[in-house]
């Protein structure tokens, strides 16, 4: 009895040969891994709410310096516009340090503490009224305008993504069309029996759909799995959770909709 319900769902749900599913399932799991790399480029598209362009710099230079931070960190609390104050890791001022002005070490004690302040989008601090504010409370404490780089990367990002999207979709087209024409016997003697066209792209598309969600679950799961078993920088759940939900949605309903297109302009030639 179980022998024949699989036999059953395997000839209703995937009519066409295991090799076109894997084959499907591989070509998804490789351009999952295509557009993780815009990851980080396409959600400062889609979310970019904040921007960071100043930087706050703490001397040590009295006793009560953890006191009079505190004081400067109540100050700028009460400024609407700013969304968060980082600290910026020590190695890695002393990294950028060493490479300015070439020393072979620098004592941390030396080092002031250095923050990151990231404000509304579109909104700016004023400096000189800020500065004074702050440098009344602790002597040196100075705020800051970062400079940001403009390059052609967000041109190259661009182009990167268009072409691996126009790829995706051709490539996508190309190969559906194969599969379903390796099953039109399959679709014209299902036709025979009285199948109805709607039932015909459930049940084969459900086929495909499962393989193409596996080969982008695999692909989004192989970065997840290289980051925590690798130590690299992590950004799988928490600084780009919502744009790698919207590319796994894109992804899945561009190939979904490929399918159901091909499908039905097959199904309009069988008689």
């Amino acid at each position: 009895m179980n022998y024949k319900f699989i036999k059953h769902i395997g000839i209703k749900y995937f009519p066409s040969n295991l090799l076109d599913y894997l084959g499907h399932c591989f070509f998804n799991f490789f351009f999952s891994l295509v557009f993780i790399i815009n990851i980080p480029f396409l959600n400062n598209i889609l979310f970019s709410t904040n921007k960071t362009s100043y930087i706050l710099l703490i001397p040590k230079i009295t006793n009560s310096y953890e006191e009079k931070k505190d004081l400067i960190f109540s100050r700028l609390s009460l400024n609407t516009n700013i969304v968060s104050v980082t600290e910026i890791e020590k190695k890695i001022l002393k990294k950028k340090l060493n490479k300015k002005i070439n020393l072979e070490s620098i004592e941390e004690d030396l080092i002031p503490d250095v923050f990151e302040i990231t404000l509304k989008k579109n909104k700016s601090l004023e400096l000189e009224s800020e500065n004074k504010k702050i440098g009344s409370l602790l002597k040196g404490a100075e705020i800051l305008k970062k400079k940001i780089d403009k390059n052609t990367s967000s041109l190259i990002n661009y182009l990167f993504l268009g072409i691996a999207l126009f790829l995706f979709i051709s490539i996508s087209f190309i190969l559906q069309i194969d599969y379903v024409k390796k099953i039109k016997i399959f679709i014209e003697k299902s036709r025979m029996f009285g199948a109805r066209d709607g039932g015909l792209i459930y049940n084969i598309s459900t086929g495909y759909l499962l393989f193409q969600f596996l080969g982008v679950f695999f692909g989004y799961f192989f970065i997840y799995f290289f980051e925590n078993n690798y130590k690299t920088s992590s950004f799988f759940l928490i600084e780009y959770l919502e744009t790698f939900i919207i590319f796994i949605l894109i992804q899945n309903i561009i190939g979904f909709l490929n399918l159901l297109l091909i499908l039905r302009h097959s199904l309009r030639k069988v008689f």
